[in-house]
């Protein structure tokens, strides 16, 4: 007999291995009856076929889907994937014998999972050649569909930002979103590089992520080549959407550089100056077999003569000025970073500001104002012979012979928006001091109030999308299809539909009543949607992220529906100002 023969029907017999321990293995629909062994430590085996097939309850087969298989005593003996056609087989054993024992590992239980769907739980008993049959329901249930899910949109990036330019030469990023569909989706995706399909291999086949929207995938990039990601989505019934690609991303890893650092008004680092607004400016520049292009800087202002500046970019322009600083040595620092992300070598400049025998000071005016003038009054503690007023660098107004004492700039016009104010004094010709600095903002909107909470902007969204608390009158006014945001303040936003009443919207906002309904706020829709909503927005400090404050002005708000997260059930809503 030799091992892993398939034998017939084996009764009242010698089983030997020319009296040597063996393991002898039958498969087959047969009798073992009654037979004797040549030796203890000769062990027989029996073994059948056992067919795993995953299916989902629509009959679908399931790749993918993780099967494991214990026996009576809870040793695992399956751990596997089924493949394309939901399917594998393996042999199980039914018992191990010798001439004084049987070992029987009958009942099996049979454990499938896959993501998206109810896990199944079976046991069988194993006498013969079996078919294990595993229906899985997809969670939440599933509804049958002959239409593919929408194509998804692709970008070259984590969290569903696009880059256009990386300097990363061991990894690519790319997210997608907005496929949908009235079942669960799948994603496959494959990598191109200049063209020609590099991932997997030459794309005879995809690479499956799941449900997953997003990827980090490690290999070699090649400096200007550009990449791109192709996805495709499918839903529980394999119907597929075309191919759609990222616009692609190009590789730069050769850092910028700052080339010049100078400044306007303190034009020797080693000289000492009154004047209390530094102006300074730069350049750099961004080199290599295909530079992506200064995109920002990051600078400091401190008193430590070689401070590197963080990595958060400060501002895209070249210049800046620093008003009413203190007297003491200052150090300027300043670094660049290009398109693809990395930062250049960092350049220092000094300051040295001493004080002024002569103070001169404006006082506060209030902002923001509706006003396109205003007066500007001040004080100084010597007689001067020249003040220079200033509004955004600009000398706009000039009073001569000046005592010590009160002064007054009349009607100072002001530009829409932040206006910078300061003053510089002069005896005979020669420069003396500069003043404090006042930030007037000039709108030209009627600023609310608080107390009365007034409409800023009403425009228009699909019924779909935008729902109003349940029990407010809302739902009458506007048949459903109002959202409200509170941004607790003076701002409101309010969507209604294109022919709601003005009347009856601006009385039921005005006296506050709509807060006081049940759940003001976002409706969710079954279909995903893009919703833009113009904004006002009227703060003079309004804060969105980070430190930087949003001037006021008008703005375009995009709410994107991105369907449920599947982890934690809840609505996925990207919001973006711009």
């Amino acid at each position: 007999m030799n091992i892993n023969q398939t034998f017939g029907n084996i009764v009242n017999n010698t089983i030997c291995y020319n009296g040597i321990a063996a393991i002898t293995e039958l498969s087959s629909n047969s009798t073992i009856q009654n037979n004797d062994f040549c030796n203890a430590s000769l062990i027989l085996r029996k073994l059948w076929w056992v067919d795993f097939f995953a299916r989902d309850d629509a009959s679908n087969p399931l790749n993918g889907t993780n099967v494991t298989a214990r026996d009576v005593n809870g040793t695992e003996w399956v751990n596997n994937l089924t493949e394309q056609s939901g399917h594998f087989v393996t042999p199980l054993p039914e018992y191990y014998a010798n001439d004084s024992d049987t070992m029987y590992f009958s009942n099996y239980s049979v454990n499938a999972s896959k993501q998206g769907y109810t896990n199944v739980t079976k046991s069988f008993n194993l006498t013969n050649n079996i078919v294990i049959n595993l229906t899985l329901e997809l969670i939440g249930g599933a509804i049958w569909d002959l239409e593919p899910p929408t194509e998804p949109i692709v970008v070259d990036g984590y969290n569903y930002v696009d880059y256009d330019w990386t300097n990363s030469n061991t990894s690519l990023n790319a997210s997608w979103f907005n496929s949908t569909d009235r079942n669960i989706i799948w994603y496959t995706y494959r990598i191109y590089e200049n063209g020609t399909c590099i991932i997997p291999g030459d794309c005879s086949f995809a690479v499956d992520v799941g449900q997953s929207t997003q990827t980090t995938v490690k290999l070699n990039l090649t400096e200007c080549s550009n990449y791109t990601f192709w996805v495709q989505a499918r839903d529980t019934f394999w119907n597929r959407a075309n191919w759609t690609s990222s616009d692609g991303i190009i590789v730069d890893i050769t850092f910028p550089t700052m080339d010049t650092l100078t400044s306007s008004t303190h034009s020797d680092e080693n000289a000492s100056y009154i004047n209390r607004n530094v102006a300074l400016e730069w350049t750099a520049s961004d080199s290599g077999p295909c530079p992506s292009g200064i995109e920002s800087y990051s600078y400091l202002l401190d008193n430590t003569n070689d401070t590197i500046p963080d990595d958060v970019p400060e501002t895209n322009q070249t210049t800046v000025i620093f008003y009413d600083v203190e007297p003491a040595t200052w150090y300027f620092h300043i670094k660049a970073k290009d398109f693809a992300g990395s930062w250049s070598n960092t350049l220092h400049y000094k300051i040295n500001i001493v004080p002024s025998e002569v103070r001169i000071r404006l006082n506060p005016v209030e902002s923001p104002t509706l006003l396109n003038s205003v007066n500007i009054t001040g004080n100084v503690n010597k007689n001067i012979s020249l003040i220079r007023l200033f509004v955004n660098s600009n000398n706009t107004q000039n009073l001569t012979d000046v005592f010590a004492g009160e002064f007054n700039f009349t009607d100072v016009l002001l530009e829409l928006g932040m206006n910078v104010i300061y003053a510089d004094a002069y005896i005979n010709d020669t420069f003396v001091g500069t003043s404090n600095t006042l930030y007037i903002k000039r709108i030209n909107e009627t600023r609310f109030n608080v107390s009365e909470l007034d409409i800023v902007m009403a425009g228009t969204c699909p019924g779909s999308f935008c729902g109003a608390a349940t029990d407010s009158p809302l739902n009458d006014i506007f048949g459903g299809a109002t959202i409200k945001s509170d941004i607790k303040g003076n701002t409101m936003i309010v969507i209604t539909t294109e022919d709601a009443p003005t009347t009856e919207r601006f009385t039921l906002l005005q006296n506050k009543s709509f807060f006081e309904f049940i759940n003001p706020s976002f409706g969710y829709p079954l279909d995903l949607k893009t919703v833009e909503i113009g904004i006002l927005i009227n703060y003079p400090n309004l804060v969105l992220i980070g430190n930087e404050t949003v001037p006021a002005g008008r703005y375009t708000l995009i709410i994107r529906n991105e369907g449920i997260d599947n982890e934690t059930g809840r609505p996925k809503i990207n919001v973006t100002i711009s």
